[in-house]
């Protein structure tokens, strides 16, 4: 079959359109609120080409498809309505139609034209469309049989609906006008202009509401009752103006009649649900089964517990001891004399001990518990008549209620009070005492933590004992500090501090360093037995374990000592100490453009960095460390030194805001290192706002991979390492690259001063204030620049100069296949511009031709009733080498829907071309071919994507007076296509709006080409 003829690529684009961007509005219309099934169609399309058809010219036939009958009735239509027919879409089956031929010839028909699944969209109550598939041959005349085609969904015609009748649920339009659309009458064959009357149309509808579906959910006060509590059920059925009753029922059946439901809650409270384990659902009945459906809840678990009576407490005393955490169990560890210790005790009746001595506590009150720390005799129980001389008691405390405590008389209370501690209605104390001896002991006797009754009663429950270790005075300890913690390990010329605890006050004692004897100094006891002394460790002192003694000070160095603590002296670690460099440019393409037309920026070095004359920024005060087999080599250049990066100013600061300080290279292997930065600035929002601060430390920025270094004297230099972009320094660099990027390569060299210790080595000195660069790329005293050497380093033989762009033109139609859409039948636009005047700029001839030529002037394109616009205005050619240049314009840009899709300067094209002709006056190119660039599709509304060929381009320029060499015009300067920075170029546009999904649909469906 040979190439559709161009009024049917038009006719499909066109019902490609229909069918892909105005039929989604259905599916993401509110839902239809009844079906169809049913429906009855009568149309007879048009009577004169009926007519026609079968007369004496044609000699043609018509022919019936499907279940189509009469002239012509569709029946069995189904779809979804309105039930007040302010909205329907009803469809007639795929095959079901009528079939027209004509002309015949040579076995076939040159008038040939089925019409099929027919399908009517009302959409509002005075208007409907109707859609076709149409089937048969392109009309080429009566003497020429034209080729196949096949086409879906064609927007037949517009139908202006009657007021309709209404007969039960059926909703009737008759005679219904139709009137052919430009897409039926391509569809047509052509017989009939757009805006011709059709024969009306019959359209029968009926539609069936289905009932509201209903939920009902249950909720019970409480999930755990006892037997007879009230439980109150809450049933909440949705929608709420769904009349009926709810039934509250459990297996064993209901519950109780069922509740009416009223705004959509019904509510039961019982208590009678049985003991046991209630599991409760509810169930709406509707009032009218046709409007809404019954429901059913989720159960709901109700556990309903026999009446609790309390029974009467059963008091069985008993005691605990623990350490001063009041956690670890006391047990056989020996304890000393003022030491602190926890009791707790549990069990023990509130209401107990009632009688007694009567004072000081009457003997109408509990007389409560003794809780001692003494030294008691093997049979020491009173319950059991031992005598008070075998309990000898030192620590004691009287174990009370507070209610019994307010009742002791005010003479005695206070001194009860100094011992009392506290019980509860519960029966528990806790006692914290601190160890203090009788001053006499029993023959026979232990320590111990001992209960008893108060005030001679007596009661054998009461009578507990928990044996302690206890030795009496703890012997004297020394500990090894820093001077606040205790410490294991310590260095040669680390000052410590040896501490000894438990002395005589006064004693004289004597500090000992072994196993080589050190006398380190002798001193008296405090009041409180502490002494100490403070100590250097000897840079020859040897590494190992040691041990300091505290001895009496009259002892020999051979007695036993009252005191000893081991520590160790750890080896030092030893390291080459290094200067270090770093040349970095953090990334050329970034720099330059923050200096051209779109940030208007400006960089700032910082401390003593400073910027070579390539651009590459400079560290040469670094200092680090390496082992001293020159390995894991470590360096970083210091706080404050660095380089500032500012650009898109506005009140309140800067939209672009990056300080990058203190870089830092670890080397972590032969081929690989991290380099590591502190940043500082604000978070980049976009380029028509201000960001939040924030600062970061130590952010690992970037992986290097390493060469073999190469070697001069003690200096290994690193160079040109190649530097990845991490995702840690991807968010610190604001998001403007995407981890995974080259930036600038890395070099770094390192300079061994000599072995140290480690410890000793420190970092290079923090940087003040900040450093602008002058002009020449040399630290200055003053002024900004960009950030990029803009004339020849100091000592070059001849200075850059460039030629002033004095005239010229540039011709230009964007894509044809994009004007032709706009000019066409869809878009219904117009396209104007094209040509371009030159209006200044530079170009170096003695450098193939770079710089940059600006002109003025503007295309623009129109279209779908003034929602698509697009204009370009005032291109420049940034020409980069000599086959390829970059062209930036002014763009402003909506979508087919009217969105804004940007409006601002962007990197539109990338241009190449195979010669450009340059001499001393004059620079053109003719025919250069041109890509569209990422942030240019963006700019195209999303038409076509990046790398799209566009129309070539041609121009050329006049060749004025010598200017200085710029950042475009001098060759010593990288230069770069608009995609390698893309994101930079993108900020000067706007974000697309939420319709960009919808364009990137239509990009789809769309194609001009």
């Amino acid at each position: 079959m040979r190439s559709r003829s161009p009024l049917l690529v038009l006719l499909a684009l066109l019902m490609t359109v229909v069918s892909g961007l105005a039929l989604p509005s259905i599916a993401t219309a509110a839902p239809p609120q009844g079906t169809v099934a049913g429906a009855t169609l009568d149309w007879g399309i048009k009577e004169s080409f009926r007519r026609y058809v079968t007369g004496p010219i044609a000699h043609g036939s018509t022919t019936l498809l499907g279940t189509t009958t009469g002239t012509y009735t569709w029946v069995g239509g189904t779809g979804e309505a309105a039930t007040d027919g302010s909205a329907a879409d009803v469809s007639f089956g795929a095959g079901n139609g009528v079939h027209f031929r004509g002309h015949p010839m040579n076995g076939v028909d040159a008038l040939d034209l089925a019409f099929t699944n027919p399908r009517v969209h009302v959409t509002s109550s005075g208007a409907a469309d109707l859609y076709l598939d149409v089937q048969g041959r392109e009309f080429a005349g009566t003497t020429e049989v034209g080729e196949t085609f096949t086409l879906s969904g064609v927007h037949f015609a517009t139908v202006a609906l009657p007021a309709a009748t209404v007969e039960g649920s059926t909703i009737t339009w008759a005679n219904a006008p139709t009137t052919l659309t430009e897409a039926g009458a391509q569809a047509f064959g052509g017989f009939y202009p757009a805006g011709t009357a059709l024969d009306p149309l019959t359209l029968s509808v009926p539609i069936s509401a289905p009932a509201t579906a209903t939920t009902t959910s249950l909720n019970a006060s409480t999930d755990s009752a006892e037997a007879g509590e009230t439980v109150t059920l809450t049933a909440a059925v949705a929608p709420a103006e769904a009349a009926g009753a709810v039934a509250f029922s459990t297996d064993a059946g209901p519950l109780a009649a069922p509740v009416a439901v009223h705004d959509g809650t019904a509510v039961l409270t019982t208590d009678a649900l049985p003991e046991g384990t209630n599991v409760i659902s509810a169930t709406f009945t509707p009032a009218d089964a046709a409007a809404f459906l019954a429901s059913t809840s989720a159960p709901v678990t109700v556990t309903v517990e026999p009446i609790q009576t309390d029974p009467d407490p059963v008091w069985e005393p008993q005691i605990s001891v623990f350490l001063a955490d009041g956690v670890t169990p006391v047990g056989d560890r020996e304890v000393f004399a003022g030491d602190t210790l926890v009791v707790k005790g549990a069990g023990f009746d509130p209401a107990a001990n009632v009688g007694g001595r009567g004072v000081p506590i009457p003997n109408t009150l509990p007389q409560g518990t003794y809780a001692v720390f003494g030294h008691f005799a093997q049979d020491w129980r009173p319950s059991e008549g031992a005598a008070a001389t075998a309990r000898k008691t030192g620590s004691q405390g009287w174990v009370l209620t507070e209610d019994t405590v307010e009742q002791i008389p005010p003479m005695f209370q206070q001194a009860v009070r100094e011992q009392w501690v506290p019980l509860s209605g519960e029966g528990e104390f806790t006692w914290t005492v601190k160890l203090a001896a009788p001053k006499e002991t029993v023959d026979g006797g232990r320590y111990g933590i001992y209960t008893y009754p108060g005030g001679g009663v007596k009661n054998a429950d009461q009578e507990l004992a928990v044996p302690l270790n206890y030795q009496g005075k703890r012997p004297p300890s020394v500990a090894v500090t820093d001077g606040d913690d205790a410490v294991s390990t310590v260095k040669a010329g680390d000052t410590i501090r040896f501490a000894a605890s438990d002395l005589d006050p006064g004693q004289s004692v004597r500090f000992e360093v072994h196993s080589d004897p050190l006398v380190v100094g002798t001193v008296a006891a405090s009041d409180a037995g502490a002494a100490d002394v403070e100590w250097t460790v000897p840079a020859s002192f040897p590494a190992g374990q040691h041990e300091v003694r505290v001895l009496a000070a009259d002892e020999s160095a051979a007695a036993e000592p009252l005191a000893r603590q081991s520590f160790t002296v750890l080896a030092v670690d030893r390291c080459l100490q290094l200067g270090a460099e770093l040349r970095w440019g953090v990334r050329a393409s970034f720099r330059q453009y923050l200096a051209g037309p779109i940030a208007h920026g400006s960089t700032t070095l910082l401390g003593a960095t400073t910027q070579a004359s390539d651009g590459r920024f400079v560290w040469s005060t670094g200092a680090g460390k390496a082992d001293t087999e020159g390995r894991d080599v470590d360096v970083a250049f210091g706080e404050g030194h660095g380089v500032h990066f500012r650009g898109h100013a506005m009140p309140g600061g800067h939209a672009l805001d990056l300080a990058f300080t203190n870089p830092r290279v670890v080397v972590t292997s032969a081929t690989t290192a991290q380099l590591r930065l502190d940043v500082k600035g604000r978070e980049f929002v976009d380029t028509s706002s201000v960001g939040t601060t924030f600062e970061r430390s130590d952010v690992h920025f970037a992986d290097l991979a390493l060469s073999a270094p190469s070697v001069s004297g003690t200096t290994r230099t690193w160079s040109d390492a190649v530097a990845t972009l991490t995702a840690d320094g991807a968010a610190a660099f604001g998001g403007f690259y995407r981890p995974g990027e080259e930036l600038d390569p890395v070099t770094f060299s390192v300079t061994t001063r000599g072995e140290v210790n480690c410890d000793d080595i420190t970092g290079p000195t923090t940087g003040r204030g900040e450093t602008p660069t002058p002009s020449n790329g040399n630290a200055g005293d003053g002024g900004q620049v960009a950030p990029v050497a803009t004339s020849a380093p100091a000592g070059a033989s001849q200075k850059c100069v460039a030629r002033r762009a004095t005239g010229g033109s540039l011709d230009w139609g964007l894509k044809e296949s994009f004007r032709t859409y706009v000019e066409g039948p869809i878009a219904k636009g117009s396209f104007s511009g094209g040509s371009f005047s030159a209006t200044g700029g530079a170009i170096n001839p003695d450098a193939s031709g770079i710089g940059r030529a600006n002109f003025s002037g503007t295309l623009s394109a129109t279209g779908h009733d003034g929602k698509l616009n697009f204009s370009l205005s005032n291109p420049s050619v940034q020409i980069t080498g000599p086959t390829s240049a970059v062209l930036y314009a002014q763009v402003k840009a909506t979508n087919t829907k009217g969105e804004s899709a940007v409006n601002g300067t962007v990197a539109f094209a990338n241009l190449s071309f195979n010669r450009l002709a340059v001499d001393e006056n004059s620079l053109s190119v003719s025919g250069a071919s041109a890509t569209l660039t990422g942030s240019g599709a963006q700019a195209f509304a999303g038409f076509y994507a990046a790398g799209t060929p566009l129309d070539p381009v041609s121009f050329s320029v006049s060749l004025g007076g010598e200017v200085p060499c710029d950042s475009s015009t001098d060759p010593s300067l990288p230069k770069t296509g608009a995609d390698v920075d893309a994101s930079m170029l993108a900020l000067a546009a706007l974000t697309m709006l939420a319709g960009a999904a919808v364009l990137a649909r239509r990009r789809r469906v769309l194609v001009h080409d």
